[in-house]
């Protein structure tokens, strides 16, 4: 009984128990995020509408499912986190950590699944990800850029093949 006291306080402590409440009530579970999150509004100003997030099937004859979190980084200074869903893998979260995490963007690439992504170890909020092509994708909260990186330098000339 001790701990549950000790929990009561701590939520007088941080927040009214009547916004708690009512919180707890409209918040989504991890499990409901896979399924009900898949259409996204504005969730910054230069947001042009809904978004949809195409969430991937698994083929029914693959044993093991790959539903879940595949990808959870935290920033350099802890105060984002980016987290991937293996059933929308072209979709990136970014949350706002803290005592309680909110989602400040999400990061949705129609042309493919997001395979790498990194935070600037010398920023205390930059993002770089990428999906495989000749582009770096760059996440900051003021918003995102796309730099194109010339491959032909990474290549030897068509004549060595």
């Amino acid at each position: 009984m001790p701990v549950v006291e000790s929990k009561k306080r701590l939520r007088r402590q941080y927040h009214d128990d009547d916004e708690e409440e009512e919180e707890e009530k409209g918040r989504p579970t991890a499990q409901g995020l896979v399924g009900i999150l898949q259409i996204v509004t504005g969730l910054s100003s230069s947001s042009a509408g809904p978004y949809l997030i195409t969430p991937i099937s698994p083929p029914i004859s693959q044993l093991i499912l790959e539903i879940g979190v595949g990808l959870c980084l935290f920033s350099p200074t802890g105060r984002y986190l980016v987290t991937r869903v293996d059933n929308a893998p072209g979709t990136l979260w970014v949350w706002r950590a803290g005592l309680r995490f909110s989602l400040i963007s999400i990061l949705t690439h129609t042309s493919g699944p997001v395979l790498s992504a990194a935070w600037d170890p010398q920023s205390t909020a930059r993002l770089a990800l990428c999906i495989g092509t000749d582009v770096v994708f760059m996440w900051t909260p003021q918003g995102c850029v796309a730099v194109e990186v010339s491959l032909s330098h990474f290549y030897p000339p068509p004549y060595y093949y």
